[in-house]
């Protein structure tokens, strides 16, 4: 599956559903509008048999880098040492309170049997942060060191196991202790061990400047992010490329299908699958990943149409950097990259697109809010029809 497609429907099917996500392959209201009286011209710079793309060269957008403070770096210091310090048991007091790290022993029973998975022993989170059902982690505010209690609660409909779906259980705790986390001590040796520094006089002189360099990184991505929704708005789409859709829409249903299986979903349960994980049903959900389909089929023809008027191709070089640098990302042989993209065509699109990105993010200009927010209203205003020009 290509990397666009596996990354972005992870975020987006699991936490929204597509039609509500994928405004981007409406074929009506995605292009940019010049309002003259009460006509309206839509502004085409680009466009081709099956899209039309409003302005992509030349857009503003609002930094999200901010330059790192003394306070950020102080606060970078102490959790970097906080999370590779040790821990020890809380003597002073026995009563757990939420955001107390505790290790504590569960033991979960429906209709008077254990269920699978729902034990454990000598178990530490922090409370407020376990990650299981809703209720659970109230359920350990309050409790006393060496106590041993039970609490009712109910498992969610869907939450994504048949046996579970909607049942009430019993969970058995006993808490067995409090940790705190004693931070560890700035040292040559901490340095070597858990930083890219050997020294503390190196640590200090260079991991302020570093920090802020991922920061900045980090930024950029943003920033290419917000640039490309930009351009991404202004398009309209005419028609749809049947071939892509299709192979797109495979790709999303191969993953879930394989994800299905993972969580013990055989074919013929795949219904309750989507019930389950999705809260949709198998139509809903098929409709919506065609509509994510569309979207990416639509977003691969921008992409193809801004690099042929923009004379950007990918080089020998670039596919060498590409791979060497997504296989060092992802800790992959490159075969595995192969593997992973299924084809090199797949892995060129992925580096044509991050190169058209690139391309927008260098010819945009990053202004102050209010700015942004001007230069908008005057591009709105503008009335005449470009054709075949990014200027």
């Amino acid at each position: 599956m290509k990397r666009r497609a596996l990354a972005v429907i992870l975020c987006a099917v699991m936490a929204c559903t597509l039609a509500a996500c994928g405004s981007k392959s409406t074929t009506s209201n995605n292009t940019a509008e010049n309002t003259t009286g009460n006509n309206t011209v839509k502004a085409v710079v680009l466009e081709d048999d099956y899209v039309s793309i409003g302005q992509y060269s030349g857009l503003t957008y609002t930094s999200s880098y901010t330059p790192m403070t003394d306070d950020a770096y102080q606060e970078a210091v102490t959790k970097l040492l906080t999370d590779n310090g040790t821990k020890e048991e809380v003597k002073d007091r026995d009563t757990t309170k939420t955001g107390d790290d505790i290790v504590f022993d569960f033991t979960g029973k429906i209709d008077g049997k254990a269920f699978d998975n729902g034990s454990a022993t000598d178990y530490e989170a922090v409370i407020g942060e376990t990650g299981f059902i809703d209720g659970f982690d109230d359920n350990l505010v309050g409790h006393k060191v060496g106590e041993t209690y039970d609490f009712n609660i109910t498992f969610p409909d869907n939450y994504g196991d048949e046996n579970l779906n909607g049942k009430e259980a019993t969970f058995t705790i006993t808490i067995k202790k409090i940790n705190q986390t004693v931070p560890a001590e700035l040292t040559d040796d901490f340095c070597k061990t858990y930083t890219d520094y050997d020294t503390v006089d190196d640590f200090n002189a260079n991991y302020r400047t570093d920090l802020d360099k991922a920061n900045a990184a980090d930024a950029e991505n943003t920033d290419k992010d917000t640039l490309w929704n930009q351009v991404m708005d202004s398009v309209t789409v005419k028609k749809y490329d049947d071939e892509s859709v299709a192979s797109y829409n495979a790709d999303i249903t191969s993953y879930y299908q394989s994800m299905a299986g993972y969580y013990g979903y055989a074919n013929n349960t795949m219904s309750n699958f989507y019930t389950d994980y999705m809260g949709m049903t198998e139509e809903e959900f098929a409709q919506q990943c065609k509509e994510y389909a569309q979207n990416l089929a639509t977003e691969d023809k921008v992409v193809a149409l801004i690099a042929k008027k923009e004379g950007l191709e990918l080089t020998d070089a670039d596919l060498t950097d590409g791979y060497n640098k997504f296989a060092s990302n992802y800790n992959m042989a490159q075969n595995e990259v192969d593997n992973y993209f299924g084809d090199q065509d797949s892995f060129k699109t992925e580096l044509l697109y991050e190169k058209v990105v690139s391309f927008v993010y260098d010819h945009a200009t990053a202004v102050a809010a209010t700015e942004t927010s001007n230069s908008t209203n005057s591009t709105n205003s503008v009335s005449t029809t470009v054709n075949n020009t990014a200027n």
